[in-house]
């Protein structure tokens, strides 16, 4: 996370310092336990380049789901694959360290996170 918070906002990701899913899970987990409320939470991963589906098919307005034990769960995903002409574009949120995981990243149509 990026230094410099203010009260009550919640940290910027430094997506140059995440390598794998693993770490970008972490950071994200510490980052939405000081979120005030779900609201928030859907808000703040929005902003860090995940969208979060807030409508149906239908274009209506998709309440956030509630699990088993009333807790809310959050599904966010981003499309790293797209198609430009008659090439793919990928735009991952993160770099992978190893040679064979960033090959790996270029088969991947998307990351998606639920929380």
């Amino acid at each position: 996370m990026q230094q410099g918070m203010e009260d009550g906002v919640l940290p910027e990701l430094d997506w140059s310092r995440i390598h794998n899913s693993h770490e970008a899970k972490v950071c994200i987990f510490r980052a939405l336990q000081l979120s005030d409320d779900v609201e928030q939470a859907a808000d703040w991963l929005d902003l860090q380049g995940l969208g979060v589906s807030r409508e149906n098919s239908d274009g209506s307005p998709t309440k956030l789901r509630k699990g088993r034990d009333g807790d809310y769960y959050i599904h966010a995903g981003r499309t790293i694959r797209r198609s430009v002409g008659d090439t793919y574009v990928y735009t991952p949120l993160y770099k992978a360290r190893t040679p064979l995981a960033q090959l790996l990243t270029l088969t991947a149509y998307g990351m998606s996170i639920y929380v």
